[in-house]
């Protein structure tokens, strides 16, 4: 059996955050690139997000309404488990999207962290949390 420890860490390579414009309450829309999947070993599910301040205070929960996957010529879960059979690059990458609602309360916090800023700055961390599926395909040949 294989634990989720085993497995090359996928890497954020790209992020975009903006404004809602489509909400009546504030609201940060993000779209996220994450690369590095390796399709061979399991399946990365992403299940839900969170939006924390730069001193690791929890601001918001991420509600994701875009998964889509890309750098393979088949969809993810048809090549689990081929990896050790057919070596080949199983590389692939996942874009996510999603928007956080932030509260009165969030939004004075994240402008008391600009204050203190030496560059008036803020910085927001996402954290992403997935499953890992895994699967056991057989090749006809092994049967």
């Amino acid at each position: 059996m294989q634990w989720a420890m085993e497995l090359e860490s996928p890497k954020i390579t790209s992020t975009n955050v903006e404004p809602c414009r489509d909400t009546i309450a504030p609201c940060l829309m993000f779209n996220v690139r994450v690369e590095g999947f390796d399709a061979g070993r399991g399946i990365y599910i992403p299940v839900d997000g969170a939006l924390y301040s730069d001193d690791e205070k929890f601001l918001t929960r991420i509600i994701l309404d875009k998964v889509s996957f890309s750098g393979t010529s088949f969809p993810p879960q048809i090549i689990v488990d081929y990896g050790e059979k057919y070596p080949r690059d199983l590389k692939h990458t996942l874009i996510l999207g999603g928007k956080a609602l932030l509260d009165p309360k969030s939004i004075n916090y994240i402008e008391e962290r600009r204050r203190i800023n030496k560059y008036h700055r803020v910085e927001l961390k996402l954290k992403i949390r997935f499953i890992v599926l895994y699967s056991t395909v057989h090749h006809p040949d092994d049967i």
